[in-house]
């Protein structure tokens, strides 16, 4: 896995998050180049810190990797037999995956191409900032409840193509600027329960304005009025739904 990821990257950081969920948790992380090769500290991590290990593409680079989270079977399984792509096991029945794209893209664009494509084929909505660590197969998945090996479950088939992300990146607002709200019922909700999905979209929108640095206190009072009027046929108090998701999800930055 790591030697396809450097193929199309110059650099990867790997990250130990060490004693999940106690007091003492932290996260410690490393550059990875193909000079460089941290897997037997990823094992000492994993194994005496109780670490759970993660990896992904250093994030200020433009590069061709796209981050789905929480793909089940069924899904993980129909996207590598329609892309090029990386799917990782992480838990019983639950994916991640590495879909390839046909070009470089940054921050912002991963941004944009990742929303659309978790509700369009699934998987966390929250998960989609441009800059998520993945998991490493190999490692046992230290989250509470879990005590799980993570495992490779495909690497990129190259008879099949790379995903086009023309369509998405084409209907991008001009660089620089703040991308806009939302339109009222366009990207909030289609997954999970209602209120889990207008979660997850407006956390991961924010985290993605917070990392761009863009103006994710301005985003979110747009996030805000979107979502009160997008909620007014399913929620008594709409206003005050819109304004309980958004503090939720500006806390949790």
């Amino acid at each position: 896995m790591i030697d396809v990821l450097l193929e199309y990257c110059d650099l990867l950081e790997i990250a130990a998050l060490r004693h999940v969920g106690r007091e003492n948790e932290k996260m410690i992380k490393h550059t990875w180049s193909t000079e460089k090769d941290f897997l037997a500290w990823a094992r000492f991590e994993n194994a005496r810190n109780e670490a759970n290990i993660f990896i992904r593409p250093q994030p200020d680079t433009p590069h061709p990797w796209l981050f789905l989270d929480d793909l089940s079977f069924a899904k993980a399984d129909a996207l590598s037999e329609k892309y090029q792509c990386l799917i990782v096991e992480t838990s019983p029945d639950n994916f991640q995956s590495r879909l390839l794209a046909n070009r470089n893209l940054d921050l912002r664009e991963r941004f944009e191409v990742q929303r659309v494509l978790t509700h369009e084929v699934g998987g966390d909505v929250g998960s989609t900032a441009g800059c998520k660590f993945g998991r490493i197969p190999g490692f046992k998945n230290r989250k509470p409840g879990k005590d799980f090996w993570t495992s490779l479950s495909a690497l990129p088939d190259i008879n099949l193509p790379k995903f086009n992300t023309a369509p998405i990146l084409e209907a991008l607002p001009p660089a620089g600027g703040c991308a806009p709200a939302p339109a009222s019922g366009t990207y909030i909700g289609t997954s999970q329960s209602q209120s889990e999905s207008d979660f997850g979209f407006v956390i991961g929108r924010l985290r993605y304005f917070k990392v761009s640095g863009l103006d994710y206190i301005a985003e979110s009072r747009r996030l805000e009025v979107a979502l009160a009027e997008s909620s007014r046929s399913r929620k008594h108090n709409p206003t005050d739904y819109a304004r309980r998701t958004i503090s939720a999800a500006l806390s949790r930055l």
